[in-house]
């Protein structure tokens, strides 16, 4: 899937003939828009090792080299002229930090700047015990120096603060293009006759802009303590207080426990913070400093106030809450209707199968699980019912299957001629044979009606 750039990252891609200057948060997409650029002027005929692509760190040099070796590999079946020749020039291309290419090249050219080929790089504490040798050796040259405004600035500061301020200057020098040209133009400025182009000269006019506004609202106290005192009115704000920053009070004299607390404002620490809380016996006093003004504006308010509020919310609630579950009840009621709705219809349907009244028909159309139950329900009585059908048929074959076999057991012939027989016996006289025949044609009618059985039930005979 192809990368959906931006319009600035498409523009940054395709500028061409001048200087792009392209600046961007981290994790924004600036390596990959990089690499779309290089792959796009290989497209062009550009040859990969005639670029210079350099970083900051190793680590962003190793990663610039890896992406865009995969960038290529993935481009080399569109173009496998082009990307496979990058690919073979990706090995001797210049893509490492700025230090190890200006090492490379001063390298290459020690002869003509004059410096020892096996030079390198210093790390970062090489740098700082070189900075410290450079700063003693500075310090004690000037310091022999006959020299009055130095020797005034080495009394003014500590030798640590000197140090902390050469520090900063030489870092902020370092960031310049050209940091030296920038210092000597400075150093001309401070020298300048005119006050009006000194530097110092606009820093002190905007401090005493600053000043001459906190004059204007001083001036116009009386309108402000009106203000202050229409602002206290209303509910819970307190009230409030303007103190100037040596801590004298400009409003309304406040009660001795009040001045008490706005006598700590003063203790503040307004260099790390402009405004803070300061909680004393359940007063909360709340303050903020006005340095255009150099004045606290300061809130007092009683931990009362704010208790009394609290407490008239902590009244509402619970009838918010018994509001909430009554509506939350109504809304409730028609979805449980809506719910226990099937599930009657089906206990209505599951009484009419134990009665014997149910007429197949399912009770619910729904795609739900409830429907899906009112459908298996249905389908069981159907199934159930075919089975008895099956079973009562089955029933009924057996039946007249066993009377015919009865009837073929009992042959009519073999009946007619035992019964012949015994009444000839009985003619003759002879009524004990007579009778033992007759016993045993009665067992064996017996036996060949009941399948074997010696017993037979009541309802089968």
């Amino acid at each position: 899937m192809a990368t959906r750039w931006t319009q600035e990252q498409q523009q940054a891609i395709q500028a061409r003939n001048h200087t792009i200057l392209v600046s961007a948060a981290a994790g924004s997409g600036k390596t990959a828009v990089l690499v779309e650029r290089i792959v796009t002027l290989l497209k062009e005929g550009f040859r990969l090792n005639r670029m210079l692509i350099v970083t900051f760190t190793r680590a962003a040099a190793a990663e610039m080299r890896q992406r865009l070796n995969q960038r290529l590999l993935k481009e080399l079946h569109s173009d496998p002229d082009v990307m496979g020749q990058a690919l073979d020039d990706l090995e001797c291309t210049e893509i490492s930090t700025i230090h190890a290419f200006c090492q490379k090249v001063l390298r290459n050219n020690f002869e003509a700047v004059g410096i020892d080929p096996l030079s390198r790089v210093a790390e970062t504490k090489q740098t700082e015990a070189l900075f410290e040798q450079a700063f003693r050796d500075a310090m004690n040259e000037l310091l022999e120096e006959d020299n009055a405004d130095f020797q005034a600035f080495a009394a003014a500061f500590s030798q640590r603060d000197i140090h902390d301020m050469t520090d900063q200057l030489y870092e902020f020098l370092m960031s310049l293009p050209q940091p030296f040209d920038w210092l000597d133009q400075k150093v001309s400025q401070v020298q300048a006759k005119d006050w009006a182009q000194h530097p110092w000269y606009q820093v002190l006019v905007q401090q005493a802009w600053r000043q001459l506004q906190g004059m204007q609202v001083l001036l116009d106290i009386q309108a402000l303590r009106t203000l202050l005192r229409a602002y206290a009115s209303q509910g819970i704000c307190g009230e409030m207080y303007l103190l100037s920053a040596d801590g004298q009070l400009l409003t309304d004299d406040p009660g001795m426990e009040e001045a008490a607390l706005l006598a700590q404002v003063k203790d503040a620490d307004v260099s790390a913070q402009q405004q803070g809380v300061i909680v004393r016996e359940g007063q909360y006093l709340c303050w903020q400093y006005w340095p255009d003004a150099e004045i606290f504006v300061v809130n007092l308010v009683p931990g009362s106030r704010l208790l009394e509020s609290l407490n008239r919310i902590t009244q509402i609630v619970p009838f918010f809450g018994l509001g909430c579950m009554l509506l939350l009840s109504l809304l409730m009621l028609p979805m449980s209707r809506n719910m226990i709705r099937p599930v009657r219809k089906l206990h209505k349907t599951v009484l009419a199968i134990e009665e014997g009244s149910y007429d197949g028909r399912e009770a619910l159309h729904m795609q739900d699980e409830l429907g899906q139950l009112s459908h298996a329900i249905a389908s069981m009585y159907r199934t159930m019912q075919h089975q008895m059908v099956a079973l009562r048929q089955e029933e009924e074959a057996r039946a007249s299957a066993e009377i015919r076999v009865v009837s073929e057991q009992i042959n009519p012939h073999f009946l007619y001629n035992t019964l012949e027989a015994i009444n000839m016996e009985v003619y003759a006289g002879h009524t004990a044979n007579a009778s033992g025949m007759i016993q045993s044609l009665g067992e064996f009618l017996r036996i060949g009606l009941s399948f074997g059985q010696d017993m037979i039930t009541v309802e089968r005979e």
